[in-house]
């Protein structure tokens, strides 16, 4: 890595946790400003854990920021006990006036609420500058069957039409919320998955029972075969030709569209791609549309000297057809949702093959804002409406420590007309908090390895040939 490269890598580091501590002042603001509405006793607002890198007192409040920054807490000595979290409370509780379960509930929701208006800012100001919108997704039709897959041996075929995935129906490829395939493939409830097929005029349905994905990437989430992000349909455009390739020997032009190849429709590049893996020194037949009409070209495959791959030569262009488009604040907080949802929904049953060494934490979240600052505004900042109706569903989960199990404890002195004894509630929060804990260092775990693995591989790219230094052996040299 270059210097500028170092610069800019802390730069957005930097601007990551920046955003990130951000999205946690504002939630714990919503209980701040909801406890003394209330009339609670506050006595710190924190943001980040662990000692302290600076504080000042205020207003008898202690403000403060801590060394670890993933996460924030109002202290307040009236609610269920929070020692381990906030520390030792200074006020003695029982000489404060007690508080109502209606207080109590209403300090506990604000956070989420912010949450969610926090979420609903940011979805406004995606509106008014556009997000974007990969409409090469905007189908349900298989482009690509892997091999010897669950698929491909149920008899899913490219070309076929995905219409339903059990039950609910498709309406694009990928993406946040309902209707998109790769997503309900893999946040599917069942061990089988049912998928409803559009052939023709028939439609047919597959009962088809996952297994763990093949790639070590995909964490042993379901695989099926057809489902992966770029395996939809689309039209294969050439857009680079390689100098001395056989494809530059074959007078392949950049433009041409490769509509079928060896007689069979061409879907998807990955199926091109088989086929030449297989004919080394073998003729393809491929059918190119150019100016509108439909030209044969016979092109022989050959070895690349420096990959030792079997090749064409040539560049396809990216699956990705970009618009900036006006998507409304509640439409997005829609999807978020939606997605939130299917996901709790996938991870507590036992047979979705979702697991919590599927989830991103702390240390996750902050790598996927570094990289989005570093790319793009609009995907940012519909990451920042994810995150934050994310922050505010977990934390309305009825669970000891989140602020759902704080209303929860409310609801039931509310019904029994005193609050739950002090020192269950003590053991109840240590117990949850110590779980909670080593669920975060387990999920930790899994975002430290994805982040080395993508360093790694991005070295490995790096070390990778560029296409200015492929060469091809000459026809001559070829074995027959």
């Amino acid at each position: 890595m270059t210097l500028i490269d170092i610069l800019q890598f802390l730069l957005s580091l930097f601007a990551a946790l920046l955003v990130f501590s951000v999205t946690i002042f504002v939630h714990e603001l919503g209980h701040f400003l909801a406890a003394r509405m209330k009339g609670l006793e506050v006595e710190r607002f924190a943001i980040g854990f662990g000692p302290k890198i600076l504080s000042f007192t205020r207003n008898g409040v202690e403000y403060s920021i801590n060394w670890i920054p993933f996460g924030g807490y109002v202290a307040l000595p009236q609610m269920a006990p929070m020692e381990m979290i906030e520390g030792e409370n200074e006020s003695e509780t029982k000489d404060l006036p007690p508080i109502s379960p209606w207080a109590k509930i209403v300090t506990a929701f604000w956070g989420p609420l912010f949450s969610f208006l926090l979420a609903f800012v940011c979805a406004c100001l995606l509106f008014m500058v556009g997000k974007n919108v990969n409409v090469a997704m905007n189908t349900t039709q298989i482009g690509y069957v892997a091999p010897e897959s669950p698929a491909a041996e149920a008899g899913i075929l490219p070309g076929d039409v995905v219409t339903t995935i059990d039950g609910e129906p498709m309406e694009r490829w990928s993406g946040n919320g309902g209707g998109a395939v790769t997503q309900a493939v893999l946040l599917s409830l069942n061990k089988t998955v049912e998928v409803g097929i559009q052939r023709g005029n028939e439609d047919l349905l597959f009962e088809i029972e996952g297994i763990p994905h093949p790639e070590p990437r995909w964490e042993g989430l379901r695989y099926l075969g057809f489902e992966g992000p770029a395996n939809f349909a689309r039209e294969l455009s050439v857009n680079s030709i390689l100098k001395g390739s056989p494809a530059e020997l074959a007078n392949l032009q950049i433009g041409d569209q490769v509509v079928a190849v060896n007689g069979e429709t061409a879907f998807s590049a990955f199926q091109i791609s088989d086929v030449v893996e297989a004919s080394e020194g073998i003729p393809i037949l491929l059918t190119i549309l150019r100016d509108g009409k439909e030209v044969e070209v016979e092109i022989t495959p050959q070895r690349e000297i420096e990959t030792d791959r079997i090749m064409l030569g040539l560049g396809w262009s990216a699956p990705f057809e970009l618009e900036v488009q006006k998507i409304s604040p509640f439409q997005q907080i829609e999807e978020s949702a939606v997605t939130m949802y299917m996901t709790i929904r996938a991870l507590i049953s036992p047979t979705s093959g979702v697991g919590a060494k599927n989830m991103s934490g702390a240390v996750g979240i902050l790598n996927t804002i570094r990289k989005l600052i570093e790319n793009d505004f609009r995907d940012f900042l519909y990451f920042c409406v994810f995150l934050n109706i994310n922050l505010a569903i977990l934390n309305m989960l009825p669970l000891p420590v989140l602020d759902g199990g704080h209303i929860v404890f409310a609801i039931i002195e509310w019904f029994r007309k005193r609050p739950v004894d002090v020192r269950i509630l003590s053991g109840i929060n240590t117990a949850t908090f110590v779980a909670l804990l080593a669920f975060m260092l387990y999920v930790t775990f899994f975002d430290v390895r994805r982040i080395h693995t993508s360093y790694e591989d991005k070295k490995e790219a790096e070390q990778q040939p560029t296409l200015q230094e492929l060469k091809f052996e000459k026809p001559s040299e070829q074995t027959p």
